[in-house]
This record gives structure tokens, sequence and C-alpha cells, in this order.
């Protein structure tokens, strides 16, 4: 649901409940849904969402483990756009 809406409508027309701020230093946010938290970064120009990893919450911090591996995949995707080295995936419409 989060992610479709996002898709056909931007980050900017989502409800502020949505989503929050896990790591401001690094630009790491996350999705909220009940227990469930869905981290990821803006890709490039601002507008997707690259989605890191879901765990469920267990404290009122966001879990420190999770935030550390989608900083290392927001590192690692941001060197390779730089490198001309991202690949992508079209979806096939008819699954």
């Amino acid at each position: 649901m989060f992610l479709q809406f996002i898709a056909e409508n931007g980050f900017d027309k989502a409800p502020v409940s949505w989503s929050h701020e896990a790591n401001k230093k690094n630009g790491i946010y996350e999705f909220r849904k009940g227990k469930l938290r869905l981290f990821f970064f803006k890709g490039l120009n601002g507008q997707i969402a690259v989605c890191t990893t879901g765990v469920r919450k267990t404290t009122a911090k966001a879990d420190k483990s999770a935030v550390k591996l989608a900083i290392e995949y927001k590192n690692n995707y941001f060197v390779a756009a730089k490198k001309e080295e991202l690949v992508l995936i079209q979806e096939d419409e008819n699954k």
C-alpha cells in the first residue's frame, strides 16, 4: 500500500503518519504500520523509496542494526549511481 501510493503520487502527497525519520544525519526513514517498520531512503532525485530492511519494533528507538544496514545500502546505492552501475529491473505487468 505505501509503496504503490508513493510510486503513483510521490512523497509529498503521502500522509505524515506513514513515515518517520529514523536517522536525520543520514536521511534514513521508516514506514510505520503498527509494530512493523520498513526502512528506506530517498533515491535519485528524491523521487523513489529505496527499501532496505524490515523489522518488528520492540523498543522506543529505531532498530540500530537496521538503520546501520540502511546507511550502508544508501552509500552503496549512490556510489553505484555515480559510476552509472545501477541496474533497473522492469516489473512484468502480466504477473
